[in-house]
This record gives structure tokens, sequence and C-alpha cells, in this order.
């Protein structure tokens, strides 16, 4: 070998030895950056090659297209350069494209395991904040399912012969469906305890539809994986509510339901809180309550029903939110049309009592006892009405009665107050009118 010719071979691996030591660098900055964890190692070196992948990667892919100020748009080479100086920044931003379809398939796993490390590592030490670099660890293996043969060649790379190619790409397949089932073994993890991490692991498995659109997921990817998740998200929540309805079923079987249902029933208030206002919270809450608060109600002991249904009223309302806005959950609309009319039941004015059972009626058309209460409130409203009108009595007033009594009849026509209502209307017809 001539001298020069040995001169530009050591250099050529100097340099490519220095850039790996800077990559290594890079890394530990980025792993500080990402998982504010300073007592915990950065993931083994190895995973500078995310670094230089990263750094490869064509403009399109890094974000082309966006306004020049933003760091997404810059160079990989300058955000590099800015990163070994300390700013980071710009090489995060790196990771977080708004998808990584375009991404070489081995970058995608690098980012799948680099981010579900720093995932990892926010769950200890900051954990309301791990789940959007779970939703990116969760984007880039659903990427690598879309794209398939990376990880079916991987997988006949590790086990050889002993499995078949259709077996390899259907494992390969089951990779992302994995990383979902892990995230709802988390969330039931920390459910009875309601833990900040399960929190954190729960909110990651209701924003899988935000990685299924990162990975550019065809349309059956996106089916099977976010049924997973909300299966996994359902059990976790279940997991949280169980020793609630065991207590319950366990005062009940003592005979002691109704006196202690608000006070058992009452730590559903802060697991749905913890569970960001699941619905699965609200159902619960309705299903059990309804069969106490009747007990109560036919005792007519006001004060008592009011004591039990007051804390659930926020979840009421959210569960009458929902149904409004989706006709698919009517099956809850007669119990939460229920648990309106026995609020409407405990309000202090006659007024108040129909402003609150009309919204049962109209969450729940054809609830019997919606029906039944409302016409009830009619029929006293009319009455009332007609009982204080003058001997001449106004047009309008009268006209506004009338409408009340045809409705009330219209809702409930067995309605006991209908005929002296109508009694009443008669009187009221034959006098002078203005």
């Amino acid at each position: 070998m001539s001298g020069a010719s040995g001169a530009a071979s050591l250099r050529a691996e100097d340099l490519a030895l220095l850039e790996r030591l800077e990559d290594d660098e890079i890394l530990a900055r980025l792993w500080a950056w990402h998982a504010r964890a300073p007592g915990r190692p950065p993931p083994h070196r190895r995973a500078a090659g995310m670094i230089a992948l990263l750094r490869a990667l064509p403009a399109a892919a890094r974000g082309a297209g966006a306004p020049a100020s933003n760091e997404r748009a810059r160079g990989a080479g300058d955000a590099a350069a800015r990163a070994r100086a300390g700013d980071v920044g710009a090489f995060a931003a790196l990771l977080e494209p708004p998808s990584v379809a375009g991404w070489p398939p081995a970058l995608l796993h690098h980012a799948a395991l680099y981010c579900g490390e720093v995932a990892d590592a926010l769950d200890e030490s900051a954990p309301d904040a791990s789940a959007p670099p779970r939703i990116r660890s969760l984007a880039a293996w659903l990427a690598l399912a879309q794209e398939e043969r990376y990880l079916a060649g991987l997988a006949r790379a590790v086990v050889g012969d002993a499995i078949a190619g259709d077996e390899s790409a259907r494992l390969a397949g089951e990779a992302p469906l994995q990383a979902i089932d892990a995230l709802g073994a988390r969330a039931a993890l920390g459910a009875r305890a309601q833990s900040a991490a399960g929190r954190a692991a729960l909110r990651a498995l209701s924003r899988v539809r935000d990685a299924c659109a990162i990975a550019g997921c065809g349309e059956a990817l996106r089916a099977r994986a976010i049924a997973r998740a909300d299966a996994r998200r359902a059990e976790a929540v279940e997991a949280a509510l169980a020793p609630i309805g065991e207590a319950l079923d366990e005062a009940s079987a003592r005979g002691e339901a109704t006196a202690r249902a608000g006070e058992i029933l009452g730590r559903a208030v802060p697991l749905w809180h913890w569970a960001e206002y699941d619905e699965a919270v609200e159902r619960f809450v309705v299903d059990r309550i309804i069969p106490i608060a009747w007990e109560i109600y036919r005792e007519h002991a006001w004060a008592r029903l009011r004591a039990l249904i007051a804390p659930f009223e926020p979840l009421v309302e959210s569960l009458a939110a929902r149904i409004r806005e989706d006709p698919e959950k009517i099956a809850y609309a007669g119990p939460c049309a229920q648990m309106l009319v026995f609020r409407s039941e405990l309000e202090s004015t006659l007024v108040r009592q129909i402003a609150v059972g009309e919204r049962a009626i109209a969450l729940c058309p054809t609830h019997r006892n919606g029906r039944l209460v409302m016409a009830s409130y009619l029929c006293d409203s009319a009455t009332r009405a007609l009982q204080q009108m003058p001997i001449i009595v106004r047009r309008k007033d009268l006209a506004h009665a009338e409408a009340q009594i045809a409705r009330a009849e219209q809702l409930y026509p067995a309605s006991p107050k209908l005929a002296p209502a109508k009694r009443l209307l008669d009187d009221a017809r034959r006098r002078p009118a203005l």
C-alpha cells in the first residue's frame, strides 16, 4: 500500500470513528432531553445507529415543505451540529414528523425501541408526559407491520428454519399488537392503585388512532390496532372498577347496600377522573346506583336520595352528552333518563322540575316513568295557573294551560291528574276572556 493511499484509508477510518463517537454523544444528549431521568443510563450504544439513519433521511422524510422557520425543516447536518453543541431541540424534532410512512424500516425499528424506552423512563419520572413518546413508539411498530418484509425477515433471521414463511409474516404482523397488549398490561397494573403510570398507559391506548395516522396504516391494520387498544383499555378500567363492584355486592349480601351505597360508589368519582372520564365508569355508576335509588325513592326519603345521587351528576351529564351525540348509544338512554327523572323530583321549584324532566324525555322519548312524571308536572303547572286565574282570563294564559294539559295527555293518558286539570280548564273556558 502506498503512503498516500494508506493515509487516505486511515483518514476514512478516523472520520468513521469520529462520526460514531459524535453519534454516541448526540444519543446521550437526546436521551437526557427526552427521558428527564438523570439517574437512568441511556440505551445501549447500538441505539446510536438511529442518529446516523436520521441524518441520512432525505429532506422529504424529515418534513420538507414546512415553513423555513420550523425546526423540523432545518438540515439534519445543522441539527446534528447544534446537538453536539448542546442544543438538541432541532435534532429531537427529526423524531417527530407528521408521518413516518417514508422512513426506512431500520430507522422505524430504532425509533420504536428508543421511543419505547423514553416512555418507560418517563413512566417513572414524569408519567403524565409519557404518552407522546409511547404513541411514537407504537406508530413505528405499526409502520413496520405495514411494511411487512422487515419484521418477517428479522423473525426468520432469529429462528431460521424453525418456522415457515407464512408464520414469520404472521408473527411480524403481531408485533405492534403485542406492543398494545404490553401497554394494556401497564394500564391494568396501575388500575387498582390508580397510579399515574397506569393513567399514562390508558391515555396512550386512547390515542392509538393518532399512532395509526402517524404510521400511515391501511384500513385493515388500523381497525385491528384500534380494536385491540379499545379492548385493553376496557379491561384496565374493568380491573379498576372490580373492587367497587365487589364491595357493593358484599354490602348487598349483608343488607347494607342502601346505607353504604354512597360511600362505596363514591370511589368511582376519583376513578372517573383517573380514567380521564371513561364512559365505562359512567355506565357502571348508572347501572349500580339505579336499583338503590329506587329503594330510597319508594320510601320518599328525599334527603337521602339527594345525598346519594348528587355526587354523580357530572358523570350522568357526561353520559347524557354522549347519548345525544351518538344515537347508537341508545342502550343507556333509558337508565340515564331515569337518573334525570330522579334529579327532577329533587328540584326545589316546579319550573326546574319541568326543565329537568324535559331533558329526560328528550334523551329517551319512550321512557315510561319519564313520561308519567312529566305529565304530572305539566298537569300541576296548568292546575296552579288555572286556580290563580281571575274572573276575566287572559287568552294567552288559557292557551298555555290548554297546551300543557294536551301535552300531558299525549305523554301519559292514564295520569290521575288529567281529569281534575281538565275540569278546571273547562271552568276557565266559560269565563270572559281578554
